[in-house]
């Protein structure tokens, strides 16, 4: 996987894009409203988004879900970075009941069958 650019680097980067599109009015533009998503552990991106809100005096709004977005808009181009919640627990597929020990009985020992015989007939006498 390649290292990710430095911020100085994507700026710089971005300005020249933006240069070649005024310059070349022919070409379409793009979307210019960038969502950054934050991939972090619940408590990290929550100090992303808290030092983001605090250093830029804009407000995140929470979602309906519990994740938080903080916009900003320049005319028709706009930034958002959003902090998503982490996914539900997965729930599980069977109940899970405490342990109860069974009674036990006593321990017989097998019984034999008797299988049954056929009838006797008296023998006649010799």
């Amino acid at each position: 996987m390649a290292a990710q650019p430095s911020r100085r680097r994507q700026i710089a980067d971005a300005r020249l894009l933006l240069d070649w599109l005024e310059a070349h009015p022919a070409v379409p533009l793009p979307d210019l409203n960038l969502p950054a998503i934050l991939h972090n552990s619940p408590k990290a991106a929550a100090a992303v988004m808290n030092r983001a809100s605090s250093t830029t005096d804009t407000p995140f709004q929470i979602t309906p879900g519990g994740g938080k977005v903080l916009r900003r808009s320049f005319g028709s181009a706009s930034y958002r970075l959003v902090s998503l919640p982490p996914p539900p627990a997965a729930e599980p597929t069977h109940l899970v009941t405490p342990y109860e020990p069974r009674r036990t009985a006593s321990v017989r020992k097998p019984q034999k069958r008797q299988t049954p015989r056929p009838p006797q007939t008296e023998r006649p006498s010799r």
